[in-house]
């Protein structure tokens, strides 16, 4: 599936899967951020609730919050999460 945005005067042409593959009409390689560790990162798919999906997309939608896709929301939301309950976990170990 790709995506165009424009972006500085510019056309980019993105594809989800491989990355931005043109800038301008003119094919460019770019390094594959996943591709950077030894090991090629791999992705798994989620099912939510529809509900869940729409207040995604509401708090999606306020730009000055910064976010840009369903994607990066969802992943920053769910590393916070794991990072709170692995303190919680922590602290809880320590207090024993």
């Amino acid at each position: 599936m790709s995506h165009t945005y424009l972006t500085s005067n510019q056309r980019v042409s993105h594809n989800k899967y491989k990355g931005i593959s043109s800038i301008s009409h003119k094919p460019v390689v770019l390094e594959d951020v996943k591709l950077k560790s030894k090991r090629r990162q791999s992705w798994k798919s989620v099912q939510l609730p529809e509900e869940l999906i729409r207040r995604v997309d509401e708090i999606i939608a306020i730009q000055e919050l910064g976010y840009t896709s369903r994607s990066e929301f969802i992943k920053e939301a769910v590393r916070l999460r794991i990072e709170e309950i692995e303190k919680h976990l922590h602290e809880r170990k320590r207090n024993k």
